[in-house]
């Protein structure tokens, strides 16, 4: 439960600096914190003052910079447990959808093993009929040429006599 809530407190921070960007949300806050501090310097010191003391009060502007930031915070912190649960949801079907395309190249590549494997099986009893047949082959030729031999030492007899 406190992880929970450690989760929503750093979404909270994380999405309130977001907003306070370089954006049109971010000069909406720039304006805002311009304004405060005007107003702020307005009402202590008077406009002539004011505009006299700006950097001098540069500090305070921080301080109001940091009082608006944490309005913003809250505001974030509010809606934080819905966009925590709205990232989990879209984590998930992200996830469902990779496993499925993960799981349909895996389906593929069995396949693709499987074929290799009958093809292994195929080209493996090809060369065993093909070592057959060259055996059957090499004996016929060893019978030619003991026939050939015995034909041959008959042919010498007979011309010899």
């Amino acid at each position: 439960m406190v992880q929970y809530w450690v989760s929503v407190l750093q979404k909270g921070i994380q999405d309130s600096l977001d907003f306070v960007q370089q954006s049109k949300n971010g000069i909406i806050f720039a304006i805002l914190v311009l304004l405060l501090t005007l107003l702020w310097l307005w009402n202590k010191h008077g406009w002539r003052d004011a505009m006299r003391n700006l950097w001098r009060t540069a500090g305070e502007g921080l301080v109001i910079t940091i009082v608006a930031w944490v309005l913003i915070l809250c505001g974030h912190l509010i809606s934080e447990p819905f966009h925590l649960q709205y990232d989990e949801r879209e984590r998930t079907a992200q996830a469902v959808a990779t496993l499925g395309t993960v799981s349909n190249k895996l389906l593929l590549c069995g396949a693709n093993l499987n074929g290799a494997n009958e093809k292994s099986e195929l080209l493996g009893r090809q060369i065993t009929a093909q070592q057959t047949q060259m055996a059957g082959q090499q004996t016929l030729i060893t019978g030619q040429q003991a026939t050939s031999a015995t034909q041959q030492s008959t042919f010498d007899r007979s011309t010899c006599v």
